[in-house]
């Protein structure tokens, strides 16, 4: 920083200070000479004619009438002069005015226009202030040489970039370029967050080359969460940044991108932009949708991605793997990367300056007045990174044998141990192998011993049916003349009082057949276990169904009986039920309402369909069923003793 511009402007303000304090109390200007109050017309214009030089601004010259902004004019005027030494010609175009603050200042005031001048003091001295504000750094490390350069412009007056780096040793470093979005509020700091948070993460990380991309997705996503919170919790509109770090480790530069600042390498002579812009116009460019002459008809602010949007995705970010190429460039000795924001690349540089050197780039950004903010960071590698790898590689080889020869031992004693198992395996298989023999023989012996019994089963079965065929053929002999004429039933068979079993025949048969079953099924074959000739069989046994069947009778199954179930523990005694009737959707039980006491309780339960499915009534005599079943089993118990089973099919003809 110049010393005399420095202290040209200190007492600048000094004036501009006194013209604040007393801007009420008229139109008086501060004698640059000794900082004293003038008031008095024709001393005012005494000073204007030594300072003006016959050049006198617009609406003075008319009427010498003085306005607050002729007094802007006078003030700058004598800084243009303090600073230059020489009188305004009307053009700023003076290499020593062309410094940050230092030019806005006298563009505010010197404009030919008075109505175009800013006549507040205030205001003057906050571009005055500015003066100075532009960061430039140089550094040198591990062979590294690192410059940097910031400015908040002509026009701006705050600088809403941010750039920053570390490095933590010759093979670990970061270097990072934000722009806060100009539009957004605070875009200052969002561009703030973006460098500190990436810086910070980087210091706790330990990196390795496997999880570098994965680290720059990561922190990028965790900025914006930040961002985000930021703005929630500061109720802001809108708020953004673009963010672009490189990463060097190990000789290998990693990239992590939003947004249209860039990132160029420098090898050899030759210029390479490795980061794409993320904006509108350079998407429909690089798909082909315009052409270059195009372009200049869109906006190129215009961001589809950014820092502070809500729907930013880790697929949004950029890596080299995002152009096709690997995830990482290897830097050779006198490379160099440089990082800009667009204030950079877009007004001043075509990729063939970014060879220029620091101060080269640095005036040609001045000299073009910059009306937006513009940081860039350059930085160069002069060390051969494979060169002086090969310590470290030789000390990793050795590291590798060492491990290769313990990876020996160990698997020398994981095969030990492996013959060890295969042995005890082959033991243990050897043993389950006999007991399988001999479970083997037994099943062969208890397949003989099956087949036996099958065959003495057979011949049982064939005694019986032979024993079965006789009795047919002695029927069929005896009375199958009769048989062919007359078919004899049962009815109404029951236990008596004394329980013995009875039944009745409509014909006059004195000779009967009784069946015995464990269960009311009489599709099996079945023998008779009694031949009785009178309507009583007395060797009734408790649980069992039994069938009754006319000895002359042709022997057909159909002939039997309906099945009864005799329960000896239930009495029976008068009244018994011996029948039911099957009407219109209604089942009526006998005996009927006269012929027992009204004031005893008859309970019904009734079984019904094919899955006898089991339902309970309490009636008097009359019992409403809705017809749904083709099968119906009824129980009676009353106090007065009846207790009986009866079954029925709808299709039943003797109901």
């Amino acid at each position: 920083m110049n010393s005399d511009i420095e202290e040209n402007i200190n007492k600048m303000k000094d004036l501009l200070k006194i013209w604040s304090e007393y801007e009420d109390k008229g139109i008086f200007i501060v004698n640059p000479q000794n900082q004293k109050i003038i008031n008095d017309e024709k001393r005012i214009n005494t000073i204007f004619a030594k300072y003006f030089a016959n050049n006198y601004p617009s609406e003075y010259l008319k009427n010498e009438e003085i306005y607050k902004e002729t007094l802007s004019y006078f003030y700058g005027r004598v800084l243009y002069k303090w600073i230059t030494g020489s009188e305004f010609s009307g053009i700023l175009s003076d290499i020593e005015i062309k410094k940050v603050g230092l030019y806005q200042f006298l563009k505010a005031t010197l404009a030919s226009d008075f109505k175009e001048r800013n006549s507040y003091p205030n205001d003057l001295l906050k571009y005055l202030n500015m003066y100075g504000s532009d960061e430039t750094e140089e550094d040198n490390k591990y062979g590294i040489k690192i410059e940097a350069f910031s400015t908040v412009g002509f026009v701006r007056t705050e600088n809403q970039d941010n750039y920053g780096y570390y490095i933590k040793n010759k093979d670990e470093m970061m270097f990072i370029i934000a722009d806060g979005m100009g539009g957004g509020e605070d875009g200052d700091k969002a561009s703030e967050i973006c460098v500190n948070i990436s810086i910070n993460r980087f210091k706790e990380t330990a990196l390795k080359v496997e999880n570098v991309k994965d680290f720059l997705k990561d922190t990028i996503m965790k900025v914006n969460e930040i961002v985000l919170n930021y703005k929630e919790q500061n109720k802001i509109k809108q708020i953004g940044s673009t963010i672009s770090i490189a990463v060097l480790l190990e000789g290998k530069l990693y990239v992590g991108h939003v947004g249209d600042s860039r990132i160029y390498i420098i090898r050899d002579g030759e210029v390479n932009k490795i980061t794409y812009d993320q904006s509108q116009v350079a998407t429909l460019l690089r798909k082909g949708e315009i052409n270059r002459e195009e372009k200049k008809n869109y906006p190129s602010n215009i961001l589809l991605k950014s820092i502070g949007q809500d729907d930013l995705k880790r697929e949004d970010i950029f890596t080299l793997e995002s152009r096709g190429l690997y995830n990482y460039i290897n830097i050779k000795k006198e490379d160099e990367i440089f990082l800009c924001s667009d204030g950079v690349w877009e007004q001043f540089l075509g990729e063939e300056d970014i060879k220029m050197n620091f101060d080269e780039i640095k005036d040609r950004i001045y000299n073009q007045i910059p009306n937006d903010n513009a940081t860039f960071l350059k930085v160069k590698f002069k060390n051969n990174y494979k060169k002086n790898d090969i310590s470290k590689v030789r000390g990793k080889l050795k590291t590798t044998k060492n491990n290769l020869a313990q990876k020996e031992k160990e698997l020398e004693a994981k095969e030990k141990k492996i013959d060890e198992l295969n042995q005890k395996r082959d033991e243990i298989k050897e043993k389950l192998e006999m007991k399988l023999e001999k479970k083997e023989n037994k099943m062969i012996e208890y397949e003989d011993e099956l087949k036996k019994e099958v065959k003495k089963k057979k011949i049982n079965n064939l005694v019986l049916l032979i024993l079965i065929l006789s009795v047919v053929v002695f029927h069929f002999v005896n009375y199958g003349n009769r048989s062919s004429n007359i078919a004899y039933t049962v009815n109404n068979l029951k236990i008596d009082d004394n329980g013995n079993l009875t039944w009745e025949s409509q014909d006059e048969i004195n000779n009967y057949y009784i069946f015995k079953t464990e269960r009311k099924d009489i599709n099996d074959l079945i023998l008779p276990v009694a031949n009785v000739d009178n309507n009583s069989y007395s060797d009734v046994k408790e649980g069992y169904y039994y069938w009754i069947m006319p000895y002359n009778s042709d022997f057909y199954l159909d002939r039997l009986s309906n099945a009864l179930l005799v329960d000896k523990k239930e009495k029976v005694n008068k009244s018994t039920i011996s029948t039911y009737y099957e009407g219109e959707g209604n089942i009526e039980l006998f005996p009927s309402k006269d012929k027992y006491d009204e004031n005893k309780e008859m309970k019904v339960k009734l079984v019904a369909g094919e899955d006898w499915e089991f339902k309970e009534w309490e009636i008097d005599n009359l019992l409403d069923f809705e017809k749904q079943y083709e099968t119906i089993k009824i129980r009676v118990d009353s106090d007065l003793g009846i207790s009986d089973k009866f079954v029925g099919n709808k299709n039943d003809d003797n109901k």
